[in-house]
């Protein structure tokens, strides 16, 4: 009875509003402010690949993982804004250190596209194997892990300052 009485009650209240302010529309791609490159450009993916790759791993990116970023692109990253594509193409132009703008903006905007392509490499790196020893660590050095630890804690305070400094002199 209790649950009848609810429902009735939601019923009304909705009978009350408006059909239409309920409704969320998507804009059609053709009348919102924002465009989109339809298709992006193999050889600038390529291009990103390198810079996201020596960024993240300190080596230059093997063909088969370029090739993979490529693919993927298009199926994870199908619309990029032109505007972002254009900010990613002048921050690899400038040599920019990519993994110290990534740090900062994962704090402050998780979902900016240079934070979108990072994970979408990590993500195809992942999946091979001469990657493992990158991601894992199977021995057993407990010095050595808290010095490295100690290390990589500094090291990430200097590269999240010098990225807030780039951001102002990029942005």
């Amino acid at each position: 009875m209790h649950v009848y009485k609810t429902h009735q009650s939601m019923s009304r209240l909705d009978a009350r509003l408006p059909s239409q302010s309920m409704r969320v529309e998507k804009p059609q791609p053709g009348t919102s402010n924002f465009s989109f490159v339809p298709e992006c450009d193999p050889s600038q993916l390529r291009r990103e690949a390198s810079a996201l790759h020596c960024a993240a791993f300190g080596r230059d990116v093997p063909e088969r993982i370029a090739d993979r970023y490529i693919e993927a692109h298009s199926v994870a990253l199908p619309r990029v804004a032109v505007r972002d594509e254009q900010w990613m193409e002048c921050v690899i132009a400038a040599e920019t250190d990519l993994e110290a703008l990534e740090l900062a903006l994962r704090t402050r905007e998780p979902d900016h596209v240079l934070c979108q392509k990072l994970k979408l490499l990590i993500y195809i790196t992942e999946a091979f194997p001469e990657y493992y020893g990158d991601f894992v660590n199977e021995e057993r050095r407990r010095f050595e892990g808290f010095y490295s630890l100690a290390l990589h804690g500094l090291r990430t305070v200097y590269k999240y300052l010098k990225a807030r400094w780039l951001l102002r002199t990029l942005v």
